[in-house]
Order: C-alpha cells, then structure tokens, then sequence
C-alpha cells in the first residue's frame, strides 16, 4: 500500500487570474479542460470552427460563463491569427502547424481577458477580486486586492519546447485586434529578452511568421520594424553608449513583450525597470520558470504576488510531461562518495549510453523516418562561462583517457560488466544505476573488441585507436574543435578558448592551429554534420537549441540556479515526436519496442561533480512533483465469446504500407479514377456549408439567431471570380491537402480554377444575401474564405469517397481476438489523495476475483464513477462518469471515463432491457468503439466517422451474426447531408464485397427530441437509419430494423 502523501501549498495553488478563466468554463484545473476537449486538433472545413470549439460545445446545455456567441467569436479570431502566422511556417517545413490543445485555451483565455479588458474593465475588475476572496476563503494566500493599476499585465507559464513563441506571435495580432478600436496613436511593439543571443533569434522566428522586427536602436533609424527587440541589460536609469534609459519609453501607446525577464538583472532591477517601461501600456509576460523565480513567498513578497496575480495559463513542466510531450529522462545520478574513486568508470559508462543511442539511431535510420528523430548529440552545458574551464579540462581528460592503449583491457572488461549487468555503480537507494540499461547492445557481448572499435567510428569519427586533438579554430572566435582522427566531432564554445587551449597543452594534451576551417557550430543542427559532441554554456544558455539532444553532461551546475536548470532541461527534453506531435511513442506497441525508442527519446543526464547531480535532480524533482501523485494500473476482464465475428481492412492495404490506397492510387483533384466512374452520386460529394453561424457571430454579440429553416441558399456571383486570389485559394488547398496527408492526391492551380468558373453545382452555400453584394473590399476577401471552406469540404469528401472505394474491395471479416479489434487492456489512474487510491484499489480486487455482482454494486464516496458492468460488453469494467453528480472526479483516468449523456443513457438502458425477451434464441454482444485510427472501426467515407458501440447479434442456431455500428448522438446542430447519416448506405456496398458471412448496418440514436427538428420530416429518420432515445420502445426497434436486415 502506497504511502499518503505529504503535500504543500504551492505556488500553482496561488494563480488567481489562471482559476478565474478556469471558472468560466466551470473547470477546477487544466486536467480537467484537457479530458472536456479531447484529442481533436485542427479545424473542422465545414464551419471554419476549431474541433476544441466544437468540444466545447457538445455539451447538452450550456453552462459555462462564456455564451456560445462569444466562443464563436474568440475561436474565429484564433483560428484566423494561427493561419496567419503558420502560413510561411507551413510551406517552409511541408506539413502542417495544429494547435495543441494547451496553446488553444491559452489564446482562447487571452480572448477573453483582452475583450474584457477592453470593451468591460469594471466588471473585469470585480470578477477577480471576487475570485481572489474565493480563493482566500479556501485557505489561499492572502493577496491585496486587484486595482486597475494590475490589469495591464499578464503572464503566461509555459514549458521549454511548448510553442510559447509562436502564442506570442498570436497574442500581438490579438492584441492589436481589440486595441484597434481604442487607440489614437500609432501602437509601439517591444520585445525584452534576457540576452543578445535570445534576441537575434526572436527576430528569426518573427520573419518565419512573416512579422517585422528589429534589434532596438536609441537613434530611431529602425522605425520600419513593427517590433523593437532589446535585451534587459541595454536598459538603465541613464542612457549610456550600449544603454537607453527607461524613461525614453515613458510616453506613448505601447505594447512590452517579455520573455525570461527575471533572467536578465539582479535583485528586483528587472522588476523595478519593466514597470517603469510598462507606465500606461501593456505586457504580456512568458516564462518557463515562474516557479523557480518567485522562491517562497517570505523572500520574494513583492514577486510571488505579482506573478500569482497575472499568470493567466500555467503549463509548466509538469503538465507538458504528464501529457506525453517531450522526452523521457535518466538521470544517472550515483551515491556523492562514489564520484571521486569511480569517475572514470561512471564516465565511460554514460560514454556507452550515448553511443546505444547513436548505434541504435544508425541502425535502424531507415525505420525511424516516420518518428521525426534526429541524429544523437552529446551536450555539456551550464550556467557560466567564467568558472567552467576547470570542468572542460576534466571532460578532455576523461575523453582522452577512453583513448590510451593501456586503458582499453580496463575498458573492455567494464563494458563486459555493463552488458551482462554486473556493474556496481549505486545510487542512494543502493540500486544499480545502470541495471538493464544496455539491453539493446546484447548482440556486442561476444565481440568486446568490436564494440569498441564501432564506439571510436560512431562517436569519436575514427576509424582506428588514435589521441585525441585539441583544435584551435582561427576563423571562430570562442570555439575549439576536437579530433581524433581527420574529422571533427567536437566543438568546445568557451568565453576564453586562448586561455583553455593553452591550460589543454600545459597539462599535457595534444594541441594544433587551424588557420583555414570555417565557424563548426552553425554545422551541428545540419543533417551532414559530423559533430557528435558539443562543450560549453554559452549558447545553450542564450536561447540555441536543438532537436538532436539526447545525452546532457553538467557542468558547474550552481546551488542557487533553479530556473536557468529548468531551462537547460527543457531545452534537452524537446521532441518533434511522430506527426509531429511533439509527443513521446507508446512504449507497449510492437514497432515501438522493437525500434528500441524508448533510449531514443529518453535524455540521459550525468555530471562530473556529486554536488551538480543533487541539485539538478532536486529541481527537476520539485517541478515534476509539485503534488505527490500515485499512480495504479487497472487491467479490465476480456470475456470474448467465441466465434464472434468482426471487419478488418487487410493489413497490407493499411495505413502506408505497399499495397495502401495512399501508395497505388494516384489521384488527380477531382477527376475520379475510370475503374471509379460511375460509383457514387454526385449528391454523396456534396459541399454544403452554413455560412449565417460565422456571419452573427461576427457582426454583433446580441443578434438573434437565425432559425435553420429560414435560411436561404445562394450562390458565390461568377462575376466577382476573377477577383479572387487564386494562388492564395490555391495554397490553402495545398496546406488543407498536406494536413490531412493526401500525399497520392495531385493538384493543378488553372484546373482548380477552370472547375471552380465553370460549376456551381458541386456545392450548397447557406448565406445572407446581403452577404453576397461585394461593395468592399472585406466582403470580397470574406467570399473567398467560404469558397477555400468549401473547396475542403469537396476536397475531403472527394478524397475519402475514393479512398472507400479502393478500400472496400479488400476487408476481411475475422474473429475477434485481442489483437485484432484492440481491445483496451487496462486503465491508469492517478490520485493525489490516498483516500481515493484504496477505493480504487477495492474495486480491482473484485474485478480481478471476477466478482462481477460486487463489481455492480460499487460506488466511490461521491457516486459519480460507475463500474459498468454486463456480461454482454466485451470486456469490463467500462468506467461511466456520472457528471449530474459533479464535473470532477477526484483523481484522472486513462483511458477517460465516458460520460456523455447520449452513451451513458443508451448503456443503462441495455442494462436494464429484458434481452431474453428482446432477443429470443439469440445473444447480443458490444463492445465501447476507439476513437482513433490506431485502435478503432472507423469509415473514411463518413468523415473518419468512429460510431461509438459495436454491437453483435448472434443466432447460434443458424450461425448467423449481424453487427451493427451504433452511435448515441445530438443530432439538432448537425446537417442532413452529414456523411454519417450515409454509413449505413456504405457499409451496403461494403457488404456486397464480403459475402454472407456478416451483416452489416449502422443506427444514429438520437437524444434530441422530435419537436426540436421541426425541418426534418419523419420519412427522412429512417431514410437515415436515425431512432429517437426518447421512444420508449426504441431498443425494441432497433433491434428489430437489424434482424429485418437477411442476405
């Protein structure tokens, strides 16, 4: 039984601005939003609408603060500043920028506080104060309250490697939108960071987001930049040679960036100057060491209340990492009497784990491709330049060492021990630090001699045992190379390198000049580079980063140096992940496993000193572990029956593999392939888009909606065409077509536009009238965006229509089994309270007994989890939230717990039917769908629609079996030309491909009522197989529409 833990109040606890836009959405933490919005990126072509704004509004009513015309609103101007900022980001890298759901609510909440902020800064001002007493009244800090002198500052707490620059890019547009109205003067943009360094590579990434801006110049000869970049150091109480006094930015209508700015200045300088800089304008603030920089509340007062009163979003480290982004990491820290007598045992052990990652990376390149990793590099870094030189020369040493003659019989027999798990290095728990960390070099055991050889090539870029050169790089300033045979592979970055490469000779290292070689460092990043091995701190600490981290070594890592550690960290931890995700893989898969990369994207971390590795972990530990959290893994019962029969698409026609649609079918836009011609209605393509949501939202916040029924069709003039800017049309069709990843899907820009000039009839445009009379310029752009909207829409409903055609020639129907229907194999939970643990842990004892009767009769101390459990669903316990019973559970669940109205309500009533009744000499089986490609059933044609049940009918008599696709679902905001009002007609054409065997059909079940779909008439439900969850009788006709079905 795991220990209760000990928590302290922390500083996240204190974020009063941060729970107040949580609150508005009646959410107690960020877990929580993140389980409301799902796993559904990108932008929905249909309506122009975010997939999160659409999570966020399928709730049955509305009940968060924020009206829905608002949220329409914000997330139309999100949508709209991302697109523009990602635009030359996304031709540049060919493939496409989506939001993460942390960075949406992040400029979703900015939306929010800057329209208040403008347009209602006393009821603002009133809302915080009331959540600030909130707050206290809970135990909270007692904080003064908000003035309006606070409101001109907000802070965002973003992780390392969490896109923060690009929101910053997104809150100036944001900005600039809602100040628009109120300005009487030209807006002034600036931009403070920590250094120089940090500087030059703001003004890169701006340019990469197509905005203007420039390095600050007190001579105003850059006034064409839109934003002025300055590093803190350069501001001063006086103007100086290389300083500008704060008051010069006294006046005037501003605007003031600030990234890392605690980072910049002593004592509270910093602090004193950028309010003084900020005077009547406004900041926005970005940091990934908020938490480091305020300490404890009794040494930083002044600080702590100051950012626990303007941090709006919190997504620091700890909840990066516990959502999967970013590396995993190792910290390979051994008992402080261990490092002097083994350092350079530990040395060449953390030596080979870099070299697995390069083995394994070189290996296996090929198959890595899709993963988006980069080739392994070995870092050291710290927080100095002028204290380091001592520790540079120990890594030389060390480094040198592994390439005497007489070491190698050492060093053999050390890697022996490592391989066969026999080597003795502790931690302070006296565990094996190294313990089954070199499994995948299990093949190097019978040929030492050969292991070693490859370290030299993959390592040290040597063919044979040679010493190892210092190289002093005339041309590069600050940089020495390092050699051992005629390649470089390492590059040292040093404040002073004349004064270490003379100390490097005078202790007896082999040193030369070279007078000809370019600048080594700008090389590291590039896919040619030899360069394996980078020393020094000076550029990892000023903003330069890499993708190719894997191994981190410390050096003079301070005591007192907590945010700039979090820095280094963050910066080492960053991943493109698969698609990039920016995610970590699942471990447990096979491909996963067998790609070893779990030591891919893992960031080992050693140092040269005990006293380095205590304090990285002690931070790392504190960031990770603001509240003690206990985990438990709940594996479910299968009860599989057998026999039973389900739909596989084959698995060489899977996903890009030989025989896949996207590898054999070369399209071209809509020209349908001749074997395809003829096989589907033009009305199954269909654009139909409903232009009157975006054009109320838009025009006024208090217009009344217009009901569906009254509006009317209309058509984009043919006149107003020319107008248009088809290489614009042309591009986000591309962008929309790299998104979705329709790699075998050609386009033409004239053949696009002679389609377009030349039919009308291949789409269906709900508008205004008024909205088609071109009298300016906006009205023109705005009839351009709906034709790139219903471009997509035709596009995808093109592409999938074909793509289903291919496909259905090649499922199979098989039994079911645990692998080929991926069943869920077990839940993960996370408590921070053991109260909620030992209920859990309760509940898996009767499940693992298989009591199910007991099982049944569980509850949590507030009802609101429900073990659902029937003998029919394929595997239990199937976790039910009952959210009448409250939002938030008190501890989080992987997979989540299902708790829309629609499912809960059709799974209890199967619970209670008389099924013997219903169901006479027959069995019925179900089983809750994935949502996802990679584990559920889902249907191109139909959206990539994932029905939520499969459910089985089994006459065991004839051996007939029907399975059916069923999806509980609010159906009054959808169309009745959605696609998943057609599945059950594809899965028809489906059918006549397998054969008798299985007996396909698929039912809407609708929880909204008759009466609220006044423009739908009856013939039409079950022309679209729809049945009403309000029919008493409706499982009676359900089950009697599928049975009816015979072949």
């Amino acid at each position: 039984m795991a220990k209760k833990p000990i928590t302290k109040r922390s500083f996240h606890q204190d974020l009063v601005l941060n729970q107040w836009a949580l609150s508005l959405f009646n959410q107690a933490d960020l877990a929580a939003f993140k389980t409301r919005l799902g796993d559904c990126e990108g932008i929905d072509p249909h309506t122009g609408h975010s997939h999160f704004f659409l999570a966020l509004n399928q709730q049955l009513f509305h009940t968060d603060l924020i009206s829905q015309q608002d949220l329409s609103r914000y997330d139309f101007n999100i949508v709209q500043h991302w697109a523009k900022i990602t635009h030359g980001r996304n031709q540049e890298s060919g493939h496409i920028l989506a939001l993460k759901y942390f960075q949406y609510l992040s400029l979703l909440f900015t939306e929010i506080y800057l329209d208040w902020y403008f347009n209602q800064k006393d009821r603002l001002l009133a809302a915080l104060n009331q959540q600030l007493g909130e707050n206290q009244a809970k135990e909270g800090l007692a904080l003064p309250p908000y003035t309006e002198q606070d409101l001109n500052k907000i802070a965002f707490w973003n992780a390392t490697g969490s896109g923060k620059t690009l929101l910053m890019h997104v809150n100036i547009l944001q900005f600039q939108h809602y100040a628009a109205p109120h300005q009487k003067e030209k807006l002034q943009i600036y931009l403070l960071t920590p250094n120089d360094g940090l500087s030059l590579q703001h003004i890169e990434e701006f340019q990469a987001s197509n905005m203007e801006a420039a390095l600050f110049d007190k001579n105003g000869s850059l006034d064409y930049a839109d934003i002025k970049v300055i590093d803190i150091h350069k501001l001063a109480d006086k103007s100086g040679d290389k300083t500008v006094a704060v008051e010069a930015f006294a006046d005037g209508n501003k605007l003031i960036l600030v990234d890392e700015g605690h980072r910049g200045a002593k004592g509270e300088e910093w602090l004193k100057r950028r309010e003084q800089m900020i005077g009547s304008g406004f900041a926005f603030e970005y940091s990934a060491t908020f938490g480091q920089a305020v300490g404890t509340y009794k040494k930083a007062n002044r600080l702590y209340e100051t950012y626990a009163k303007a941090i709006l979003f919190d997504y620091s480290y700890k909840y990066f990492y516990r959502d999967g982004y970013g590396k995993e990491h190792l910290i390979l820290n051994m008992k402080a009497e261990y490092y002097d007598q083994h350092a350079q045992t530990y040395f060449w052990a953390c030596l080979l784990a870099f070299y697995q990652q390069r083995y394994l990376f070189e290996k296996n390149r090929e198959n890595l491709t899709a993963y988006n990793l980069e080739n392994p590099l070995w870092v050291f870094v710290g927080n100095t330049v002028n204290k380091e030189d001592s520790d540079i020369l120990q890594v030389l040493h060390l480094l040198n060492d592994f390439l005497k003659p007489e070491n190698k019989p050492a060093i053999l027999a050390w890697f022996r021990a490592l391989l066969e798990d026999s080597a003795q290095l502790l931690d302070k728990q006296g565990k094996s630090i190294f313990l089954h960390r070199f499994r995948a070099l299990a093949e190097w055991k019978k040929d030492l001699e050969g292991l070693y050889q490859d370290v030299l090539k993959r390592v040290f870029q040597a063919d044979f045992l040679q010493h190892l050169t210092l190289v002093n790089v005339k041309k590069s300033p600050g940089e020495l190379a390092l050699k051992v045979g005629e390649q470089v592979f390492g590059v040292i970055n040093v404040g002073d390198d004349a004064a270490l490469f003379k100390q490097a000779g005078e202790q007896g290292l082999a040193t030369q000049n070279d007078e000809f070689s370019e600048r080594l460092f700008e090389k590291i990043n590039k896919k040619e580079s030899s360069i394996n091995l980078l020393i020094g701190s000076r550029k990892f600490s000023e903003g330069w980063s890499s993708w190719r981290v894997s191994t981190m070594g410390l050096l003079n890592m301070g005591r007192s140096e907590g945010a700039q550690i979090i820095q280094l960290f963050g910066r080492g931890v960053r991943l493109k992940g698969r698609d990039f995700s920016l995610k970590r893989s699942n471990y447990a898969e096979k491909e996963v496993r067998a790609l070893h990369l779990r030591e891919l994207e893992t960031l080992n971390i050693f140092g040269i000193k005990a006293d380095y590795m205590a304090e990285f972990q002690k931070y790392i530990q504190e960031e990770l572990e603001q509240e003690a959290v206990l985990t438990l893994d709940f594996p479910v019962k299968h009860q599989i029956p057998p026999g039973l029969k389900t739909l596989r698409l084959k698995e060489e026609y899977r996903g890009l593999r030989a025989k896949a649609f996207k590898r054999v079918q070369p399209l071209n836009l809509y020209e349908m392939p001749p074997e395809y011609e003829g096989k589907i209605k033009p009305r199954n393509l269909l654009a139909v888009l409903d232009a009157y949501p975006r054009v109320e939202a838009i025009s006024s916040q208090t217009s009344v909606s217009t009901k569906q029924d009254q509006r009317l069709e209309g058509k984009i003039p043919s006149h107003i065409l020319p107008l248009f800017n088809w290489d614009r049309i042309y591009l986000a069709l591309w962008q929309f077509k790299q998104q979705e990843g329709y790699y075998n899907l050609r386009l033409d820009r004239d053949k696009l536009r002679h389609f377009v000039e030349h039919s009308q009839d291949w789409y269906q445009l709900y508008i205004p009238p008024e909205s088609l009379v071109v009298n300016q310029v906006s009205k023109l752009v705005a009839l351009e965006n709906l034709l790139i909207e219903l471009l997509k829409i035709y596009t995808q409903r093109f592409y999938n229509k074909v793509k289903q055609l291919y496909e259905s020639q090649h499922y199979e129907v098989v039994e079911v089994d645990e692998h080929n229907l991926s069943l869920l194999n077990s839940y993960q939970f996370r408590f921070t309270d053991e109260d909620s643990l030992v209920k859990i842990e309760q509940l898996k004892t009767l499940v693992e007994q298989g009591d199910l009767e007991q099982v049944r009769r569980w509850t949590d101390d507030q009802n609101q989890l429900i073990a659902f459990t029937i003998k029919e669903h394929l595997y239990y316990p199937l976790f039910l939230q009952d959210s009448a019973k409250g939002e938030q559970l008190p501890f989080t669940l992987t997979p989540i717990a299902l708790k829309e109205k629609s499912e809960f309500d059709f799974l209890q009533d199967l619970q209670k039917a008389d099924l013997k009744q219903l169901l006479p000499n027959k069995s019925l089986y179900l089983m809750r769908n994935a949502g996802n490609r990679a584990k559920g059933l889902g249907f191109a044609s139909a959206d990539n629609f994932y029905p939520d049940f499969l459910v089985w009918i089994v006459d065991h008599q004839s051996g007939k079996q029907w399975l059916t696709f069923i999806d509980p679902k609010g159906i009054g905001r959808m169309g009745k030309s959605d696609p998943k009002f057609q599945l059950h007609q594809e899965l028809e054409k489906l059918q006549a491909q397998l054969g008798p065997d299985l007996i396909l059909n698929s039912f809407i079940l609708a929880i909204t009522k008759r009466s609220d779909l006044d423009d739908w008439a009856e013939d039409e439900f079950a022309e679209k197989h729809i049945l009403f969850m309000t029919d008493e009788d409706y499982l009676n006709q359900l089950f009697h529409q599928i049975l009816e079905k015979t072949l």
